[in-house]
């Protein structure tokens, strides 16, 4: 969600809507969203396949400490000034969140199937996942954004992706009571 926001959110932030700065906040958006994505999909594996390696469950567990890891970056993302050198560094592991989760979600999904229906599984999963977030997310930022403002849209799409964190954590703990010898 924030890297669809970030082009438009640049300029809002700084206070300039120029031709100019709207190109350079595109330029700026389109560098950190590649980058961010790249590191975002590397680390998110590499912090599941570490916390699968020390935890049962570990796989989920990374899922709970990427959200609340990420969250509070987003969040003064939205409320830091563009001059900050803290701006950038919020923006970018902001984005970075809206790719670390692929690795460990479809790693745990598949660790959770039976393998008799293990694509099955993922292709229902990734269904709902767009079907219940990708699609109406964005719309229903939107709405409450022209409701309230972008600022709470924004951050009311964080409160639903933090709000991931407690199915999670009940996996998590269904998978360390299913095994315990």
């Amino acid at each position: 969600m924030t890297r669809r926001h970030s082009i438009k959110w640049y300029p809002v932030a700084s206070g300039t809507l120029s031709t100019n700065s709207f190109q350079a906040a595109a330029y700026t958006a389109g560098i950190i969203a590649a980058l961010a994505g790249f590191a975002g999909n590397l680390a998110g594996g590499w912090f599941s396949d570490w916390c699968e390696r020390r935890w049962v469950g570990g796989r989920l567990l990374s899922l709970i400490v990427i959200a609340a890891g990420t969250t509070p970056f987003a969040v003064a993302f939205y409320f830091l000034p563009t001059d900050s050198p803290l701006f950038y560094l919020c923006w970018f592991v902001a984005s970075s969140a809206t790719t670390i989760w692929f690795g460990p979600v479809f790693s745990a999904v598949q660790e959770l199937s039976p393998l008799a229906v293990r694509s099955t599984i993922v292709a229902v999963a990734l269904l709902v996942m767009n079907l219940l977030g990708v699609g109406p997310g964005p719309f229903i930022t939107g709405i409450i954004g022209d409701r309230s403002s972008l600022t709470t849209g924004l951050l009311s799409s964080l409160a639903v992706g933090l709000s991931s964190t407690i199915p999670f954590a009940i996996g998590v703990r269904y998978l360390r009571r299913a095994r315990v010898p």
